[in-house]
């Protein structure tokens, strides 16, 4: 089984030279609406290692549907909520004018340290992720490959989920744009399974993986 987790192409946002902590909540709207730049498209060797992807992914952003439609991919395609970015606090009081990256920089470490309030909080993102990870868990039994293009954080915290359920990866931890990780694992015997699940549990257990490698907005 295998499950590539993409990022999205570059987008068309605005790169102000400048901008002021009263103008980033504008600006970070303005790239939630942006599409992505035609004239960089997706690398050979992505689409190359997508030729066995039988179900592909998007969040719900124009971006990232817009990076699926580059890909060319032969697959059936589903657009799944859950795969947002996690958000950004867009009000920061701040005195003076930065690049927009600046900002984006700062509010993700504010988010991180629960100083900055956004629509969802750290841990809210890390459940979404561990309950998507366990879909795309299941959807890879069926389909065998399947590929999400999503966002840099929500990859990387779906990556630490994964990860910790036993999908293993020997790719490069990049989070640029058109990066990718395949994580993969064995199939396991349905006979097995079922075995297992007659097996009465003595007990419930959970655990959560947070990332701690910080990255631009998705």
């Amino acid at each position: 089984m295998k499950i590539s987790l993409i990022r999205h192409g570059r987008t068309t946002a605005r790169q102000a030279p400048r901008i002021r902590a009263t103008t980033f909540a504008a600006w970070l709207s303005e790239y939630d609406q942006a599409g992505i730049d035609p004239t960089l498209p997706p690398p050979d060797s992505l689409t190359r290692s997508l030729a066995t992807c039988a179900l592909l992914i998007t969040s719900p952003t124009r971006r990232a549907i817009e990076s699926a439609t580059a890909l060319g991919v032969a697959a059936e395609r589903r657009v799944v909520f859950e795969a947002r970015e996690a958000p950004l606090p867009s009000r920061i009081v701040w005195p003076l004018s930065h690049r927009p990256r600046t900002f984006v920089v700062v509010a993700r470490i504010l988010w991180l340290l629960g100083l900055a309030r956004a629509e969802e909080s750290k841990k809210q993102v890390v459940l979404r992720a561990q309950h998507l990870a366990s879909q795309l868990s299941s959807l890879a039994f069926d389909f065998g490959h399947v590929a999400l293009v999503g966002h840099g954080y929500m990859n990387i915290f779906l990556r630490k989920q994964l990860e910790g359920a036993g999908w293993g990866s020997s790719d490069s931890r990049s989070h640029s744009h058109w990066s990718c990780s395949h994580l993969e694992k064995s199939k396991p015997n349905q006979s097995v399974q079922r075995n297992a699940g007659s097996r009465p549990t003595s007990g419930d257990s959970t655990a959560s993986e947070t990332p701690s490698s910080l990255g631009p907005r998705g």
